[in-house]
């Protein structure tokens, strides 16, 4: 699991995180929504391990992350940022193969590779396997990023501990992608596995995810399992717009 424990976040004199105390259980999907400026990508940031709070303790799986020695850390979560450039001109195959990169000193095995290959053909990107990934569109590296932050995790594959971080893995996906890569999301989980994401749409973080914690100007307003959601009267005080329910989330 991941627990923050009264977790505070300034930069110079401006707050940016107050007092945020919070659980995620494993073997869950958790999405994280709120306005932008709320505090949502710098949340998750701590959640890395790659960014320390000003206050506060961020524990996965029962010990203080910075307790991890980077290796462990690497095999243990996987990270996809909102903004990931990649300036050399690597393929596809090369840019997913990254993800291997904490289990090998110089060449990939065979397993590495076969992981790769299937990876690629879950995400219907076997096509552009020897493509230069700047080559892609904004979507199609998305997918291509995923596919390197599920190489990652070893856990994953083998149904031993995982954590999985995603800022706004849906950018730049159309909605047939969006819902494949929520779904691939959903089946490669397992009872010790444990994803947290920053989701804009409410209405797939609704469809999708098992447990919604609500963000509003750096604080956490509610964590709760998706099913206990049956008011929405929540979202005009989030998001300072009036909704009705039909289908889903509708602005009036």
């Amino acid at each position: 699991m991941i627990t923050i424990k009264d977790i505070q976040f300034s930069i110079g004199q401006k707050q940016i995180l107050t007092g945020i105390s919070a659980q995620w259980n494993k073997g869950r999907f958790h999405a994280i929504v709120g306005p932008n400026g709320s505090g949502k990508s710098t949340l998750l940031k701590l959640l890395t391990g790659i960014t320390k709070p000003s206050r506060g303790v961020v524990e996965l799986f029962g010990k203080n992350i910075e307790q991890y020695s980077t290796s462990d850390l690497s095999k243990l979560r996987a990270v996809l940022s909102q903004q990931q450039p990649i300036d050399f001109p690597l393929t596809v195959f090369e840019v997913i193969m990254m993800g291997r990169y904490p289990y090998f000193d110089f060449q990939p095995n065979k397993a590495d590779e076969e992981l790769v290959l299937k990876l690629a053909a879950q995400l219907s990107l076997t096509a552009f396997l020897d493509r230069s990934f700047q080559t892609l569109s904004g979507g199609e590296q998305q997918r291509v990023q995923f596919a390197r932050v599920l190489a990652q995790l070893d856990g994953l594959i083998s149904g031993k501990r995982a954590c999985l971080l995603l800022d706004e893995p849906l950018n730049n996906l159309d909605i047939k992608y969006q819902h494949q890569l929520l779904k691939e999301l959903k089946a490669a989980m397992h009872e010790d596995m444990i994803v947290v994401a920053v989701i804009h749409d409410l209405n797939l973080a609704l469809q999708y995810a098992d447990t919604l914690s609500a963000m509003k100007d750096g604080e956490l307003v509610f964590c709760k399992n998706r099913i206990e959601i049956n008011e929405y009267e929540w979202v005009e005080d989030v998001f300072g717009v009036k909704v009705e329910m039909g289908k889903g989330i509708v602005v009036k």
